[in-house]
């Protein structure tokens, strides 16, 4: 999963159904201002290796941070 919504990791009940489900998320996070779609297309493209990477050998559920620069943060 794919999601600007960094509020599903703090609601409780969401957060047990994306372990209950087995779900891996990667929670987008751009500055104030730059969360235009184009900012979200460029920052998913440049990220995406790192993307595959974390879905091929993370075991599930996990949740990851992906930042404008810089490395993932896990949850």
């Amino acid at each position: 999963m794919i999601t600007r919504d960094l509020n599903i990791q703090r609601t409780r009940l969401q957060s047990k159904l994306c372990q209950q489900f087995n779900l891996g998320a990667f929670f987008i996070k751009l500055p104030k201002g730059m969360d235009k779609h184009w900012e979200i297309v460029k920052l998913l493209v440049s990220s995406w290796e790192e993307i595959i990477n974390k879905i091929s050998t993370e075991k599930k559920p996990f949740a990851f941070e992906v930042p404008l620069r810089g490395k993932f943060k896990k949850y």
